[in-house]
């Protein structure tokens, strides 16, 4: 399914309330580390963060965040979303560490352990397709019960929308390839219908794949996974190229005037390194407001500790 904007803007939504829930923090209703929290499109429950599902692991080795819930979608009706978690310092620290775990690995595996057993074997361990280990590592926590989501979405005939922020947006694009590798290699169905029912939108992800493994993506995404950030998201570039990863298509960075110049006066003064002098670039509060079309925040939008709002 081809997203407008209105979609994507409800799926960069989705990011910021997925961080209405952090470990050990008591954040009030409608509020969040990252900006206002929004349910306007889920009405299949009870107002309010009720109406999703919620899944939050930790094993004492990685962890995993994150919702799923039924949008109804004033065009399309009802739609199944995923939404995965970004890293929250709040976390044991296993969050931060497997972002730069940047090994890379061409199958997926169990973490529960550090044993590594291999859990999908994708067919060919020859393979020149490679994932970031970290990433891949942090998405096996959530695997069965989105995939077992992913399935009853299928079978009732309802959309899937995947999406995800920074670490959150990594997952959402191995998610993307676990399910449709599920639907394509264990339940044969056809390519077509699997990019009409499969959707997955990126908000400032880090690389995830090599070369040869972002080019399979593409193949099998067909223009149906967007990979979207803001200005000078320093994240969007890592891990680099020379480190070997590449970022998937469909590619989109939104800007204004303001990120436009830090990039041309910060880029020869780092050599190209750190294009950005503004963390806060990678901010999904910032992205909500580009792919809106509204103006730009300067800085991050913290919601934590605001008051409940009396209705």
């Amino acid at each position: 399914m081809k997203l407008t904007q209105f979609d994507k803007s409800i799926l960069v939504q989705c990011t910021i309330n997925s961080y209405a829930r952090v470990k050990g923090v008591s954040i009030p209703e409608g509020g969040g580390s990252h900006g206002k929290v929004s349910w306007e499109y889920f009405k299949d429950k009870e107002k309010g963060s009720n109406c999703v599902a919620w899944w939050e692991l930790d094993n004492g080795e990685e962890y995993s965040a994150g919702f799923m819930g039924y949008l109804d979608h004033p065009t399309y009706g009802k739609v199944g979303v995923i939404c995965f978690q970004g890293t929250v310092g709040e976390w044991s620290g296993e969050g931060w560490r497997s972002n730069f775990n940047t090994n890379q690995v061409n199958q997926v595996k169990d973490f529960h352990t550090k044993k590594g057993k291999m859990v999908i074997p994708y067919g060919n361990l020859e393979s020149k397709v490679k994932m970031h280990e970290g990433i891949i590592g942090v998405y096996s926590l959530p695997r069965e019960i989105v995939r077992e989501f992913a399935k009853r979405c299928f079978e009732d005939k309802i959309p899937l929308w995947l999406c995800g922020h920074s670490q959150g947006a990594g997952c959402c694009c191995a998610g993307y390839a676990d399910i449709f590798y599920m639907l394509e290699t264990d339940m044969n169905i056809p390519r077509e219908e699997i990019w009409k029912f499969l959707t997955g939108y990126g908000a400032a992800s880090l690389a995830i794949y090599n070369l040869e493994g972002a080019q399979s993506f593409n193949k099998r995404a067909n223009g149906n996974f967007y990979n979207e950030w803001f200005g000078n998201d320093t994240v969007n570039g890592t891990p680099t190229w020379w480190q070997g990863y590449f970022q998937v298509e469909t590619k989109k960075r939104y800007s204004d005037l303001r990120a436009n110049l830090l990039a041309i006066v910060f880029t020869p003064l780092t050599l190209g390194l750190f294009p950005s002098a503004c963390a806060w670039d990678h901010d999904p509060s910032k992205l909500l407001a580009a792919v809106k079309g509204e103006p730009i925040p300067l800085f991050r939008v913290n919601t934590t500790n605001d008051p409940v709002e009396k209705k």
